[in-house]
């Protein structure tokens, strides 16, 4: 399962240190940024079963950023 943050991670740096905190504290996480996104895009997926953004969006608060669970968004077509 994937789950789509939106942060305020501003460059490579910071969401490299980002990265490395949520291998050490999820280890079953694969994790990337997208900071070319206008919403700066946290990707979080899981190895093993669902993604809890409780935990994740703690972690980014503690290290002093930003991050909200991006709602699936389906266009209507019709």
């Amino acid at each position: 399962m994937v789950e789509v943050f939106t942060t305020n991670v501003s460059d490579r740096s910071l969401a490299q240190n980002v990265e490395n905190m949520m291998l050490y504290y999820f280890p079953y996480y694969d994790v990337n940024f997208d900071l070319q996104d206008k919403d700066r895009i946290l990707r979080v997926h899981s190895r093993k079963s669902r993604v809890d953004p409780g935990p994740i969006m703690r972690l980014l608060r503690i290290m002093g950023f930003e991050a909200k669970v991006l709602d699936d968004h389906i266009p209507n077509l019709g």
